[in-house]
């Protein structure tokens, strides 16, 4: 059974990822956007490292790129 919430992925694998570089609306954004590629329940903790099957690190930054750019984020 999957007991990850998106708080956690926001948490563990988007907030690390972004390193603080936008501010908390973008953020929220991105986190939306990221979940509609890769719903929560696609997410899986293998050790201590989140995973998805939906979406690889490329589409990954796509997302982030896109969603900043769509909120002249910087």
């Amino acid at each position: 059974m999957n007991t990850l919430t998106d708080l956690d992925i926001r948490a563990q694998v988007i907030e690390p990822a972004l390193a603080g570089e936008y501010d908390t609306e973008t953020v929220d954004a991105i986190t939306d956007a990221i979940l509609d590629a890769a719903p929560v329940d696609t997410w899986y903790l293998d050790e201590l490292e989140y995973y998805t099957d939906t979406i690889g690190t490329e589409e990954f930054w796509a997302i982030v790129e896109r969603v900043a750019t769509e909120r002249g984020a910087q």
